[in-house]
């Protein structure tokens, strides 16, 4: 069997693993994301052999179709439309498939996690930022420029806060993990992350009101998606749902943001953790690649 070498690059650090088709990872390794990523990314491969090809999961906005990284934070380093999956691909000698990290959670937990017997869901992920990727007849949907999905930058608050992409009241500057923190340390510093927020719940009202209130703003951005999409299942991922309260406080909330013939919608924590990248991203290379090469 055709082993991928999967690489998930995120703002700290790179992972990395041989992946078999059944989803086993070998090799699993992290290392600090460097300046460069691509250099970073062949000092990986160094360390690797036998592989026919490369999956590369990685933030910001990527054109699939082509390689390349459309946009990203600069704190990633990446040059605006740079091909990277040609420059991994010319220097290690074998396919190179490189594609935006949500869409590769979608197609991680579509293949081993909460998506597995469900053609058509929505994937969103909550950390600094929100990313969402549309699985649609048992694919990723990927838009007519393959940037579909970007629902993070979706206005829900008409002329809000200022977000970093320059717009203004976008879902991620109310909804992401780093604005549940803000408003978990305005009650008390010492609720720094989703693990002290989970451990201080039951004992203090002021911040149950506050994770209340982030659920909520969590809910007006699934409703537009749920509204728009009508999709059978809805995932959550990104660390903070490793804490189930948190999908169970949403999941709760949710009934009260949309309309009563949606109901039916099922939503799930995603299951696949912090292997998601990595396993999407690799069954997305055999996919490319093709199943003959198994």
């Amino acid at each position: 069997m055709m082993k991928i070498l999967a690489i998930d690059v995120g703002g700290t650090a790179i992972k990395s693993a041989l992946a078999a088709p059944d989803g086993t990872l070998t090799g699993l390794r992290e290392c600090p994301t460097p300046p460069d990523i691509a250099r970073g990314i062949l000092q990986v491969a160094a360390g690797y052999r036998d592989y026919g090809a490369v999956g590369i999961s990685t933030a910001g906005i990527v054109d699939h179709k082509q390689g390349t990284i459309v946009f990203s934070s600069a704190a990633l380093g990446y040059r605006e439309n740079q091909p990277l999956s040609a420059q991994i691909s010319a220097a290690l000698g074998v396919p190179a498939v490189v594609e935006n990290d949500v869409n590769c959670a979608a197609v991680g937990e579509a293949h081993f996690g909460a998506g597995r017997g469900c053609g058509d869901f929505f994937c969103l992920t909550y950390g600094t930022s929100i990313g969402g990727a549309l699985y649609l007849n048992g694919r990723l949907y990927r838009g007519s420029r393959n940037m579909a999905g970007e629902v993070g930058h979706m206005a829900t608050h008409a002329f809000g806060r200022p977000c970093s992409c320059g717009r203004r009241g976008c879902y991620s500057e109310y909804a992401s993990a780093t604005a549940l923190v803000e408003r978990a340390m305005a009650v008390d510093p010492r609720y720094c992350d989703g693990r002290a927020i989970a451990a201080g719940l039951a004992e203090d009202g002021a911040l149950r009101q506050a994770v209340d209130d982030w659920a909520d703003e969590v809910c007006v951005g699934l409703a537009a998606v749920i509204h728009l999409f009508d999709p059978p299942r809805v995932i959550l991922g990104g660390g903070i749902m490793n804490d189930r309260i948190f999908v169970d406080r949403i999941r709760q909330k949710l009934p009260g943001h949309i309309l009563p013939a949606y109901d039916a919608v099922e939503i799930r924590g995603a299951e696949t953790g912090n292997r998601a990248g990595l396993l999407g991203a690799a069954a997305l290379a055999l996919e490319e690649v093709g199943r003959d090469a198994v």
